[in-house]
């Protein structure tokens, strides 16, 4: 199975990472889903926009 955004992985994995973000007060922002270098999750939450 082929993941490529955050709200397609299973729910035990959504929440083993929600876990992890708990645990160490910091967002995950790459998740591997594979052995390749495409085969990544890039989830990076928005925090400051400079655009008006």
């Amino acid at each position: 199975m082929e993941v490529m955004v955050y709200d397609s992985l299973p729910a035990h994995a959504k929440a083993y990472v929600e876990r992890i973000e708990d645990y160490t007060k910091t967002s995950v922002e790459f998740i591997g889903t594979g052995p390749g270098r495409e085969d990544i999750i890039v989830r990076r939450k928005k925090i400051l926009s400079l655009n008006k």
